[in-house]
């Protein structure tokens, strides 16, 4: 997925790509509560960031970000 914006949540056809700068973060992960409470890993690149695609996230899904197992918070 191409994105338009550096970091955050943008919608694709087919799911939602995440992006965060978390330099200080060892671990990120991105918590979806649609009804129930699933958690992925977002995949660390250069830089800081972490990013992930995650295909059971719709539009308008609630989402926070979890930064090294601590408490999760929305974007």
């Amino acid at each position: 997925m191409r994105r338009r914006y550096p970091i955050g949540a943008e919608v694709g056809h087919q799911g939602v790509h995440f992006r965060v700068w978390a330099p200080a973060s060892k671990k990120v992960n991105v918590v979806i509560e649609n009804g129930n409470h699933a958690v992925f890993a977002l995949t660390p690149e250069q830089n800081g960031y972490f990013s992930g695609f995650i295909k059971s996230a719709k539009e308008n899904s609630l989402y926070k970000f979890q930064l090294d197992q601590g408490a999760a918070f929305p974007d």
